[in-house]
């Protein structure tokens, strides 16, 4: 994502979480749907090129800051509990 190409990742939850709707998901245990993504993202390229566009800037969002941020409220929030 950072590098903005498109991205073909496994459908499971957490990279779902991570990537959102900028990826391309297939079953990690189906090749025959990860080839779909494969070809979708060749024979598609100007949607591959707008996924890859906003995968670029959700990924800038992912920094050291923004992550300490999340985990000290989480601990805030577990400690107040």
């Amino acid at each position: 994502m950072a590098a903005g190409t498109p991205v073909i990742c496994s459908d499971i939850p957490v990279l779902r979480e991570v990537a959102g709707d900028t990826a391309t998901y297939a079953n990690p245990k189906d090749d025959d749907d990860l080839y779909a993504g494969l070809e979708t993202a060749i024979l598609e390229p100007a949607a591959a090129r707008a996924r890859a566009q906003t995968a670029l800037a959700r990924a800038k969002s992912f920094t050291w800051d923004n992550s300490a941020d999340a985990l000290a409220r989480l601990y805030r929030t577990l400690v107040s509990k």
